[in-house]
Order: structure tokens, then sequence, then C-alpha cells
């Protein structure tokens, strides 16, 4: 394959996305700042660690402390601040590197003008469609 292909093509992720389960004290994070934060100049996402673990809640260390919070408390359900509204978020760096290729597949379909509807078994698969619609539009990268 060409090095022009692209995310979903080139990596090989899980098929389901990465769990929390090995998340413990001393665990790398990626902090995925509320937008209004971002607005005002702080780059997204930014490294953490995990200081403290509870059965609801975690607690993240920014390992680069700027202006706004150097630590966060997340929830483990869904992986927020709790806020209602312009959440700060986290992600595994796994998790994050599988939400890259997503996001990339679901660009792709988008740009095919392919809508997969949220009420269709392809809705977790977009990774598989993408590479399967690439390759009918490139056989040449796949079979020689």
């Amino acid at each position: 394959m060409t090095t022009d292909a692209p995310l979903f093509v080139t990596e090989s992720l899980p098929a389901q996305r990465p769990t929390l389960e090995n998340l413990r004290v001393g665990s790398a994070v990626l902090v995925l700042e509320a937008v209004y934060r971002r607005h005002a100049g702080l780059t997204s996402p930014r490294p953490g660690v995990v200081t403290k673990r509870a059965r609801v809640w975690i607690t993240v260390a920014l390992l680069e402390v700027r202006r706004f919070p150097h630590e966060y408390r997340f929830r483990l359900d869904d992986q927020s601040d709790g806020a209602d509204s312009y959440q700060t978020r986290f992600r595994t760096p796994e998790q994050y590197a599988w939400d890259q290729v997503q996001e990339t597949a679901f660009v792709y379909l988008k740009e095919q003008q392919i809508h997969v509807s949220s009420y269709t078994p392809w809705r977790h698969r977009l990774v598989e469609l993408a590479r399967a619609v690439w390759q009918l539009e490139h056989p040449e990268e796949v079979h020689g």
C-alpha cells in the first residue's frame, strides 16, 4: 500500500473500542478540553496522569500546567467532567488512537456521500465499511 493511504487502511485496530479496565493510578491519559477552553488557546489533547481512582470518579493531573486547571475530576462511566455542556473529557492513548481512526473512516465515508445511520449495524463497523469502499476505489493498492 502507498504511504498516502488513510489511517483506517493502514492502522489495525481491535473491533471494539478499548475499555478502561486497565486504568490505574499512574496510567497515562489524554485530556480533551471543553470547546470554550480550546477557543481560549489551549491545545487538545493534553497529556495527563491518573492520580486517584475511585468507583465512579478519577482525578487526572495534567503534565503541562497552564493558567487553567491543572487537575481534573472525571466520571468513569462517560469519561467526562460531569458538566452539562461544553464537557472536558479524557481518553486513554489507545482510545484516542482508536477514535482518530474511526473519525477518519467517518469523514472518508461522508466524502463518498455515504451516510451511515445510527440505526444500522454498520454504525459500529465504520472502519470495515470505509476499508471496503476504499478497496473498491483503489484495487491496484490492494492487489498489487
